[in-house]
C-alpha cells in the first residue's frame, strides 16, 4: 500500500511538472509570436512612413516645380517689352529648378543607399530622361525670348515643350501613384496582421 501511494505521488508530481512545463512552453510561444508580430508591424510602419512617404514627398516636390515652370515658360513668351517682368519670371524659373534639384539629390541618395526597388529606379530614370529633354527645349525658348523672337519661342512651345511638360508630369505622377498604392497594401497587411494578433491574445 505504501508503494502504491508513493507511485501515485510520483505520478501526480510528474503531471504537475508536465503541466507547468506546458504552461511555460505556451507562454514562451506567445512571447516569441508577440515579438515577431510587433517587429513585423514596426517594419511595415517604418516602410510606409520613413520610405514610401518620403519618396512620395520628393516626387510631389518634383511635380510642383515642373507644373509651375510650365506656366512660367508660357508667361515668359507672352511678356512684351517689360524687361523687369521677364527677368523676374526667369529668376523664378531658376529658383524652381533649384528646388527640383534639391529633391533630386534626395532621390539619388535613395538609389545610393539601395532604398529604391527596380521598379522605382526605372520610374526615376524615366523622369530624369524627360527632365533633360524638357529643360533643353525650354532653354532654347528662353534664348528666343531674350533675343526678341517670341514667335519662334511660341512655335517651339506648342510643338515640343508643351507635350514634354505633359509627359514629365505624367512620369512623376506614376511614381506618386505607385508609392500611394504600396502604402495602401502595407496598411491592409498591417490591419490584417494586427487583427489576427489581437484574436490570438484574446484566446490565450
Amino acid at each position: 500500500e505504501f508503494d502504491m501511494n508513493k507511485k501515485k505521488e510520483l505520478t501526480l508530481s510528474a503531471r504537475l511538472y508536465l503541466s507547468f512545463a506546458c504552461v511555460i512552453a505556451i507562454m514562451l510561444s506567445i512571447a516569441f509570436y508577440s515579438i515577431y508580430k510587433v517587429d513585423f508591424l514596426n517594419e511595415s510602419l517604418n516602410q510606409a512612413t520613413n520610405v514610401n512617404a518620403v519618396i512620395s514627398r520628393q516626387a510631389i516636390n518634383f511635380r510642383g516645380s515642373v507644373h509651375d515652370r510650365s506656366i512660367l515658360i508660357r508667361d515668359a513668351i507672352m511678356i512684351q517689352n517689360d524687361k523687369a517682368d521677364l527677368e523676374n519670371t526667369l529668376d523664378t524659373i531658376k529658383k524652381l529648378e533649384d528646388d527640383y534639384n534639391k529633391a533630386d539629390v534626395e532621390f539619388k541618395k535613395f538609389i545610393e543607399n539601395n532604398i529604391l526597388n527596380s521598379e522605382e529606379i526605372a520610374m526615376y530614370q524615366k523622369i530624369d530622361d524627360t527632365r533633360k529633354l524638357t529643360v533643353s527645349t525650354y532653354a532654347k525658348i528662353i534664348d528666343f525670348v531674350k533675343n526678341g523672337d517670341n514667335q519662334s519661342a511660341n512655335e517651339l512651345a506648342l510643338k515640343e515643350v508643351r507635350p514634354q511638360f505633359i509627359q514629365w508630369l505624367a512620369d512623376i505622377n506614376k511614381i506618386i501613384d505607385y508609392e500611394e498604392a504600396q502604402n495602401q497594401k502595407l496598411t491592409q497587411i498591417a490591419i490584417s496582421e494586427s487583427t489576427a494578433f489581437i484574436s490570438i491574445m484574446v484566446i490565450f
